[in-house]
């Protein structure tokens, strides 16, 4: 009967152990996933805000070269980055057939 409950102890921390390594290789596997995400977040979020800054840079020189008052930082602001490369389009074209 001893000899019985050894054997039901090793078989139970055998188990327990075995429980415990899924769980860590889990935890590490969404913790490498999670850094992955948060990385590639960044990237993109910063290739973003360089193609804005650019199209807001790109307005702000068309505007001075027409002679125009320069827009106002909020309303760039509320605009998507497809609405400040149509603006500038449009400045360049008045630039161009000045």
């Amino acid at each position: 009967m001893i000899a019985r409950t050894a054997d039901l102890r090793i078989l139970f921390d055998d188990e327990a152990k075995a429980e415990l390594d899924r769980f860590s290789a889990l935890k590490g596997a969404r913790e490498e996933g999670e850094a992955i995400g948060e990385a590639r977040g960044e990237a993109r979020g910063e290739a973003r805000g360089e193609t804005r800054g650019r199209a807001l840079g790109r307005i702000r020189l068309l505007e001075q070269l027409l002679g125009q008052p320069v827009t106002d930082d909020a309303v760039l602001a509320g605009r998507s980055l497809a609405e400040l490369e149509e603006m500038a389009q449009v400045l360049e074209r008045r630039l161009n057939d000045r």
